[in-house]
């Protein structure tokens, strides 16, 4: 064979093997990405999404506990469900009622506007809050008042159903 050939010949076989180097490197490439995708976590099934506001059916009943608030005060508070867009709340100490009115829904999650109608002058009159059921007897309420500075937060038993 002459020089010319044999260089022809070299340039052939290197171009095979590098042809051959690129189909193995994209074939294993895609299963690191096959791999890595089967590794991540699925997406949930169900994606909470907003819907029109209300109060889940589990969260119909009486809820009572303490409400904390962020300056120390403690005081006694009452919520009543009553259905998926009626609720009350009442604070026996220091003696002030009024209404819960579900202003968002997502998830399990639902957000309320407080509005004072009882005791006015012994509480703040309006504000926001969330409400969580993180169990069947458990319910989880945090208070934003309107114009003041501190919030509160209560983990509520049920006590009627």
């Amino acid at each position: 064979m002459e020089k010319r050939d044999r260089t022809i010949a070299a340039t052939v076989i290197t171009g095979l093997f590098g042809i051959a180097a690129a189909i193995i490197g994209a074939h294993l490439g895609a299963a690191d990405r096959q791999a890595e995708q089967a590794a991540a976590p699925a997406p949930p099934s169900v994606v909470p999404t907003a819907r029109d506001a209300g109060f889940p059916p589990g969260m119909v009943g009486t809820w009572s506990g303490e409400l904390l608030q962020s300056d120390g005060k403690r005081w006694p508070v009452e919520i009543r469900i009553g259905s998926d867009t009626a609720a009350t709340v009442s604070y026996a100490r220091p003696g002030c009622s009024g209404s819960l009115t579900p202003v968002g829904t997502v998830g399990p999650v639902v957000d309320v506007r407080e509005r004072i109608t009882s005791g006015t002058d012994r509480c703040t009159d309006t504000g926001t809050g969330t409400l969580r059921q993180p169990g069947p007897n458990e319910l989880e309420y945090v208070y934003r008042p309107d114009g003041a500075a501190y919030t509160g937060t209560a983990v509520l038993s049920r006590t009627v159903s």
